[in-house]
Protein backbone atom coordinates (compact mmCIF):
# COMPACT_ATOMS: atom_id res chain seq x y z
CA UNK A 1 0.00 0.00 0.00
CA UNK A 2 2.87 2.25 0.69
CA UNK A 3 4.12 2.10 -2.39
CA UNK A 4 1.29 2.48 -4.38
CA UNK A 5 0.50 6.09 -2.61
CA UNK A 6 4.63 6.88 -3.43
CA UNK A 7 4.06 6.10 -6.99
CA UNK A 8 0.77 7.21 -7.46
CA UNK A 9 -0.57 10.83 -5.96
CA UNK A 10 -3.96 10.29 -7.46
CA UNK A 11 -4.67 7.74 -5.20
CA UNK A 12 -3.11 10.04 -2.67
CA UNK A 13 -5.41 12.92 -3.07
CA UNK A 14 -8.20 10.32 -3.52
CA UNK A 15 -7.66 9.47 0.45
CA UNK A 16 -7.79 13.12 1.24
CA UNK A 17 -11.04 13.96 -0.57
CA UNK A 18 -12.65 10.80 1.25
CA UNK A 19 -10.43 12.82 4.84
CA UNK A 20 -12.41 15.79 3.80
CA UNK A 21 -15.62 14.33 3.67
CA UNK A 22 -15.22 12.78 6.98
CA UNK A 23 -14.16 15.82 8.28
CA UNK A 24 -17.48 18.00 7.17
CA UNK A 25 -19.50 14.94 8.40
CA UNK A 26 -18.10 13.94 11.68
CA UNK A 27 -15.95 16.94 12.43
CA UNK A 28 -12.67 15.02 12.37
CA UNK A 29 -11.39 13.50 9.05
CA UNK A 30 -9.00 11.07 10.29
CA UNK A 31 -5.77 12.78 10.51
CA UNK A 32 -3.50 10.08 11.73
CA UNK A 33 -4.23 8.56 8.82
CA UNK A 34 -3.11 11.30 6.69
CA UNK A 35 -0.08 12.29 8.67
CA UNK A 36 1.78 9.04 7.90
CA UNK A 37 0.77 9.46 4.20
CA UNK A 38 1.98 13.00 4.05
CA UNK A 39 5.18 11.89 4.90
CA UNK A 40 5.74 10.06 2.46
CA UNK A 41 4.98 12.29 -0.42
CA UNK A 42 6.64 15.47 0.97
CA UNK A 43 9.03 14.27 4.11
CA UNK A 44 8.23 13.87 7.38
CA UNK A 45 8.31 17.35 9.00
CA UNK A 46 6.65 19.14 5.86
CA UNK A 47 4.57 16.90 5.37
CA UNK A 48 2.80 17.85 8.60
CA UNK A 49 3.51 21.64 7.91
CA UNK A 50 1.56 20.72 4.10
CA UNK A 51 -1.36 19.26 6.24
CA UNK A 52 -1.80 21.97 8.70
CA UNK A 53 -2.82 24.33 5.79
CA UNK A 54 -4.93 21.97 4.66
CA UNK A 55 -6.71 21.87 7.78
CA UNK A 56 -6.78 25.71 8.03
CA UNK A 57 -8.62 25.35 4.30
CA UNK A 58 -10.74 22.38 5.78
CA UNK A 59 -11.82 24.47 8.90
CA UNK A 60 -12.50 27.86 7.19
CA UNK A 61 -15.21 26.13 4.54
CA UNK A 62 -16.62 24.17 7.79
CA UNK A 63 -16.97 27.28 9.86
CA UNK A 64 -18.30 28.96 7.19
CA UNK A 65 -21.10 26.25 6.53
CA UNK A 66 -22.14 25.55 10.24
CA UNK A 67 -21.05 28.91 11.69
CA UNK A 68 -24.96 28.99 13.37
CA UNK A 69 -24.12 26.23 15.42
CA UNK A 70 -20.68 26.93 17.24
CA UNK A 71 -20.87 26.72 20.75
CA UNK A 72 -18.76 29.22 21.85
CA UNK A 73 -18.75 28.67 25.73
CA UNK A 74 -16.38 25.37 25.18
CA UNK A 75 -15.05 26.89 21.93
CA UNK A 76 -13.27 30.16 23.82
CA UNK A 77 -12.59 28.36 26.43
CA UNK A 78 -10.61 25.31 24.62
CA UNK A 79 -9.23 28.32 22.21
CA UNK A 80 -7.44 30.06 25.63
CA UNK A 81 -5.94 26.84 27.47
CA UNK A 82 -4.77 25.40 23.93
CA UNK A 83 -2.58 28.22 22.32
CA UNK A 84 0.01 28.32 24.69
CA UNK A 85 0.42 24.15 24.49
CA UNK A 86 0.28 24.33 20.61
CA UNK A 87 3.29 27.48 20.62
CA UNK A 88 4.83 24.95 22.33
CA UNK A 89 4.58 22.26 20.33
CA UNK A 90 5.52 23.86 17.37
CA UNK A 91 8.79 25.09 18.56
CA UNK A 92 9.51 21.24 19.93
CA UNK A 93 8.80 19.66 16.64
CA UNK A 94 11.65 21.56 14.39
CA UNK A 95 14.38 20.13 17.47
CA UNK A 96 12.99 16.66 17.59
CA UNK A 97 14.73 13.70 15.53
CA UNK A 98 12.59 12.16 12.82
CA UNK A 99 12.81 8.64 14.21
CA UNK A 100 11.53 10.17 17.68
CA UNK A 101 8.94 12.48 16.18
CA UNK A 102 7.54 8.90 14.58
CA UNK A 103 7.87 7.11 18.03
CA UNK A 104 6.18 10.09 19.68
CA UNK A 105 2.80 9.57 17.12
CA UNK A 106 2.26 5.93 18.02
CA UNK A 107 2.81 7.03 22.09
CA UNK A 108 0.20 9.45 21.58
CA UNK A 109 -2.05 6.91 20.33
CA UNK A 110 -1.00 4.38 23.10
CA UNK A 111 -1.86 6.67 25.64
CA UNK A 112 -5.58 7.23 24.14
CA UNK A 113 -6.09 3.46 23.81
CA UNK A 114 -5.27 3.04 27.74
CA UNK A 115 -7.36 5.68 28.54
CA UNK A 116 -10.52 4.20 26.21
CA UNK A 117 -9.71 0.54 27.99
CA UNK A 118 -8.69 1.57 31.34
CA UNK A 119 -10.22 4.59 32.25
CA UNK A 120 -7.26 6.31 33.43
CA UNK A 121 -8.72 9.77 33.91
CA UNK A 122 -11.37 9.18 36.70
CA UNK A 123 -14.99 9.74 35.82
CA UNK A 124 -16.32 11.03 38.87
CA UNK A 125 -15.78 14.36 38.24
CA UNK A 126 -17.95 16.61 35.14
CA UNK A 127 -15.75 16.41 31.42
CA UNK A 128 -16.04 19.98 31.57
CA UNK A 129 -13.65 19.87 35.02
CA UNK A 130 -11.01 18.57 32.81
CA UNK A 131 -11.24 21.01 29.90
CA UNK A 132 -8.71 23.24 30.68
CA UNK A 133 -5.67 20.83 31.42
CA UNK A 134 -6.94 18.36 28.33
CA UNK A 135 -7.10 21.78 26.22
CA UNK A 136 -3.40 22.49 26.89
CA UNK A 137 -2.17 18.88 25.88
CA UNK A 138 -4.31 18.95 22.78
CA UNK A 139 -2.07 22.31 21.72
CA UNK A 140 0.55 20.67 22.43
CA UNK A 141 -0.04 17.73 20.44
CA UNK A 142 -1.47 19.62 17.61
CA UNK A 143 1.57 21.69 17.29
CA UNK A 144 4.02 18.88 18.09
CA UNK A 145 2.77 16.09 15.90
CA UNK A 146 0.53 17.63 13.59
CA UNK A 147 -2.99 17.12 14.96
CA UNK A 148 -4.10 16.27 18.58
CA UNK A 149 -7.77 15.52 18.00
CA UNK A 150 -7.59 12.53 19.96
CA UNK A 151 -7.90 14.41 22.78
CA UNK A 152 -10.39 17.00 21.68
CA UNK A 153 -12.97 14.76 19.88
CA UNK A 154 -13.79 12.50 22.59
CA UNK A 155 -13.77 15.53 25.17
CA UNK A 156 -16.33 17.12 23.00
CA UNK A 157 -18.61 14.00 22.73
CA UNK A 158 -18.32 13.87 26.53
CA UNK A 159 -19.25 16.98 26.82
CA UNK A 160 -22.46 16.29 24.72
CA UNK A 161 -21.67 18.22 21.16
CA UNK A 162 -23.12 16.01 18.72
CA UNK A 163 -23.36 16.38 14.66
CA UNK A 164 -23.66 20.36 13.57
CA UNK A 165 -22.75 21.49 17.22
CA UNK A 166 -19.94 19.29 17.24
CA UNK A 167 -18.39 19.67 13.77
CA UNK A 168 -18.49 23.83 13.80
CA UNK A 169 -17.04 23.80 17.42
CA UNK A 170 -14.24 21.32 16.23
CA UNK A 171 -13.85 23.92 13.18
CA UNK A 172 -13.48 27.07 15.33
CA UNK A 173 -11.04 25.80 17.68
CA UNK A 174 -8.85 24.12 15.61
CA UNK A 175 -9.05 27.41 13.05
CA UNK A 176 -6.94 28.99 16.11
CA UNK A 177 -4.58 26.18 16.62
CA UNK A 178 -3.51 26.40 12.31
CA UNK A 179 -2.59 29.53 12.07
CA UNK A 180 -0.03 29.79 15.05
CA UNK A 181 1.15 26.34 13.59
CA UNK A 182 1.94 27.89 10.24
CA UNK A 183 3.82 30.89 11.27
CA UNK A 184 5.67 28.64 13.52
CA UNK A 185 6.29 26.08 11.25
CA UNK A 186 7.43 28.40 8.96
CA UNK A 187 9.87 30.98 11.58
CA UNK A 188 11.71 27.66 12.30
CA UNK A 189 11.79 26.41 8.88
CA UNK A 190 9.88 22.73 8.89
CA UNK A 191 7.72 24.47 6.13
CA UNK A 192 8.63 27.00 3.26
CA UNK A 193 7.10 29.19 0.33
CA UNK A 194 6.96 26.13 -1.92
CA UNK A 195 4.47 24.42 0.51
CA UNK A 196 1.84 27.01 -0.55
CA UNK A 197 1.65 25.62 -4.16
CA UNK A 198 2.16 22.18 -2.70
CA UNK A 199 -0.74 22.98 -0.52
CA UNK A 200 -2.95 24.10 -3.82
CA UNK A 201 -4.68 20.96 -5.03
CA UNK A 202 -5.91 20.55 -0.97
CA UNK A 203 -7.93 23.37 -1.17
CA UNK A 204 -10.01 22.15 -3.72
CA UNK A 205 -10.28 18.84 -2.07
CA UNK A 206 -11.65 20.77 0.93
CA UNK A 207 -14.41 22.60 -0.79
CA UNK A 208 -15.85 19.65 -2.54
CA UNK A 209 -15.13 17.68 0.34
CA UNK A 210 -16.94 19.78 2.49
CA UNK A 211 -19.99 19.78 0.40
CA UNK A 212 -20.44 16.60 -0.15
CA UNK A 213 -19.72 15.56 4.08
CA UNK A 214 -22.47 18.04 5.03
CA UNK A 215 -25.01 15.98 3.07
CA UNK A 216 -23.96 12.87 4.70
CA UNK A 217 -24.66 14.40 7.68
CA UNK A 218 -28.23 14.93 7.59
CA UNK A 219 -28.59 11.46 6.95
CA UNK A 220 -26.97 10.38 10.42
CA UNK A 221 -28.80 9.99 13.63
CA UNK A 222 -27.06 11.20 16.46
CA UNK A 223 -27.02 7.93 18.55
CA UNK A 224 -25.19 6.94 15.17
CA UNK A 225 -23.12 9.57 14.90
CA UNK A 226 -21.45 9.32 17.98
CA UNK A 227 -20.18 5.87 17.34
CA UNK A 228 -18.85 6.35 14.23
CA UNK A 229 -16.68 9.48 15.33
CA UNK A 230 -15.68 7.15 18.28
CA UNK A 231 -14.52 4.25 16.02
CA UNK A 232 -12.91 6.77 13.59
CA UNK A 233 -10.65 7.76 16.16
CA UNK A 234 -9.66 4.10 17.14
CA UNK A 235 -9.06 3.07 13.32
CA UNK A 236 -6.81 6.42 12.88
CA UNK A 237 -4.82 5.36 15.73
CA UNK A 238 -4.78 1.95 14.52
CA UNK A 239 -3.45 3.12 11.06
CA UNK A 240 -0.67 4.81 12.55
CA UNK A 241 0.32 2.09 14.64
CA UNK A 242 1.08 -0.44 11.96
CA UNK A 243 2.54 2.35 9.21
Amino acid sequence: MLALVIHNPIFFYSIVLFTSVLSAALGAGGGFILIPLAAIQFGAKEGVGILAIYFLFQNINKIAVFWPHIQWRIALRVILWSLPGVLIGSVALSYVPVLLFKRTLAIVILIYLADDLFKLIPRKRQPDDYLPLLSVFYGFLSGFVGSGNVIKGPLFTSLGLLKQTYVATYAFTSLFMNVPKIMTYYSMGVIDSSALVKSVPFLVISIVGTTIGKRFMNLIRDDVFYYVVTATFALSALALLLE
